[in-house]
């Protein structure tokens, strides 16, 4: 029986810097050539020219206002001062960058207690928090395919509370360093039943019916720990990637993309803790973070299709 599934995708969109680790030997020229013939021709591994640099991009919060907007909630203004920098105009590479580029061009991305971020086209937004509420936010200029200015002064970091009277006030920001990052869900819809899900259908009716001693083990987050732990040594990575708090007792390792048919409550449950360790691995300068991702499947009753 063929039935339409909705697809939830739990993601962590991650604001942070990508640092990539070459490594180069010398070949011998029948290797070289060997290692070419097997390319398919129509797939190319060309080198990217660096994006514009706007050295001179500033960003600054000039103002910040609150206002009652209702019983239990507050308004609250942001006025921003950009310089060295033009804002709803298209980058200057936009057009050869391959990029998921804004057709409103260079804006803000402004991203409040890891929420969704938005872009601003405008040096303004304004927002709704609740009373006796705290608040982070964080703002940097983006290029209009998205890529953030690196410059020092191309980001600011606000921490603000509201009280119980509704007035605003300044907080400091944390002195540890702190990982930004935004969650969003996309739904995407399928025409059938995707065909892998048949198929560990399948292949999990047949273990079971022939080993029914392993019915217990299926989906089981020991195995798929133990994996990992292999991973790890094999590559000499000792940061854990875990949806686990420090310090508590590691159920999973990794990161879950959930495929249901309807949209989970739990989806962002853990996401926190994933970010946490993914940071403390960042801020150890590692050259290589390995990230276990599972793909967890809902077929017959078993969630641990992976």
């Amino acid at each position: 029986m063929k039935m339409k599934y909705g697809v939830w995708i739990v993601m962590g969109v991650l604001t942070s810097w990508i640092f990539t680790a070459c490594s180069s030997g010398s070949t011998d020229a029948a290797a070289n050539q060997d290692t070419v013939e097997k390319v398919p021709p129509h797939l190319q591994i060309e080198a990217v020219p660096a994006s514009p640099n706007f050295p001179d991009a500033k960003i600054a919060i000039a103002t910040v206002q609150a206002s009652l907007d209702a019983d239990d909630s507050v308004k609250v203004e942001f006025n921003f001062s950009v310089k060295g920098y033009e804002l709803s105009v298209q980058t200057d590479d936009a057009a050869d960058k391959g990029c998921n580029n804004a057709t409103k061009g260079q804006h803000i991305h402004f991203i409040m207690d890891n929420k969704p971020y938005t872009a601003l086209y405008e040096p303004k937004h304004s927002v709704r928090v609740a009373k006796n509420s705290d608040h982070y936010v964080l703002v940097f200029l983006s290029r209009s395919y998205h890529e953030s200015i690196k410059e020092k002064k191309a980001a600011q970091l606000y921490h603000f509370k509201i009280d119980k009277k509704g007035n605003l006030s300044q907080l400091e920001p944390s002195k540890k360093p702190m990982l930004f990052y935004n969650m969003d869900v996309v739904k995407i819809s399928l025409p059938t039943v995707p065909k892998y899900v048949d198929n560990v259908s399948k292949k999990m009716k047949a273990m079971v019916k022939k080993h029914t001693k392993m019915l217990p083990f299926t989906g089981n987050y020991i195995v798929k720990n133990l994996f990992c732990i292999y991973l790890f040594k094999k590559y000499k990575m000792d940061c854990l990637i875990t949806m686990q708090k420090p310090g508590g007792i590691i159920g999973t390792i990794g990161i879950f993309i959930i495929v249901k048919s309807a949209r989970d409550p739990n989806a962002f449950k853990g996401m926190d803790n994933v970010i946490e360790s993914l940071a403390s691995c960042i801020l150890k300068k590692k050259e290589m973070i390995v990230v276990p991702v599972s793909i967890v499947v809902d077929v017959e009753g078993f969630m641990g299709a992976h």
